[in-house]
């Protein structure tokens, strides 16, 4: 969707279906603070103006849209849609760590460099909801350092622990001393799970 013309100099008719795709959803989220404009996400803007809709067209077939912009945070209230996301498919692609791909691959979904679809969240089943939930929760914990500057994080820190309980054959118990010992004496804040249960109920998120 983000490329605006083939390397021919033609225009890319993916890139203008997906651009009044955005205006649609821009439209029928408008920000809180300017409901008769759009914020502007082109490269060069970044999400800082508003503008009309016919200028947001005009400038964003000739800029692109900006970098990285793989939901469109920018242009929902969050508080009334804290469990949408609306993703974009993208041709710049972030680096992933190990844990990501795994975490991408369990669970079968598609990495930064592949494309995602417009799937608005209200035509969703539940479950598939739940799982798409799931699918973020242990992606955040493949993100999130165990504390600030820590170069391990939540999910392997995790994933650790449960392959020491079954190769040393470790009680419940211990593992839950293990926990509680390392939350309580590693920097504070941090994501160290302070329980067995709670180390388990992540890795079977």
């Amino acid at each position: 969707m983000y490329e605006t013309k083939f390397p021919t100099g033609e225009l890319n008719l993916d890139f203008i279906d997906g651009l009044d795709k955005f205006i649609n959803f821009a439209v029928q989220h408008p920000s809180r603070i300017n409901v008769t404009k759009v914020r502007y996400p082109c490269a060069r803007c970044d999400n800082k103006k508003f503008l009309h809709t016919d200028m947001v067209k005009e400038h964003l077939v000739k800029k692109g849209f900006a970098l990285s912009y793989y939901y469109w945070r920018f242009h929902y209230n969050v508080e009334a849609s804290s469990n949408l996301r609306w993703m974009v498919s993208m041709h710049c692609d972030p680096p992933l760590n190990p844990y990501q791909h795994i975490v991408h691959d369990a669970w079968g979904q598609p990495g930064a460099h592949e494309h995602w679809q417009y799937v608005p969240p209200t035509y969703m089943q539940e479950p598939h909801i739940n799982e798409l939930q799931q699918f973020y929760n242990l992606l955040e914990a493949s993100k999130s350092d165990l504390w600030a500057g820590c170069d391990y994080s939540e999910l392997s820190t995790n994933a650790r622990t449960m392959t020491m309980k079954s190769e040393l054959r470790m009680s419940q118990r211990a593992v839950g001393g293990l926990c509680q010992f390392m939350e309580e004496r590693l920097p504070k804040p941090n994501r160290m799970p302070s329980s067995f249960y709670k180390c388990k109920k992540q890795m079977q998120t």
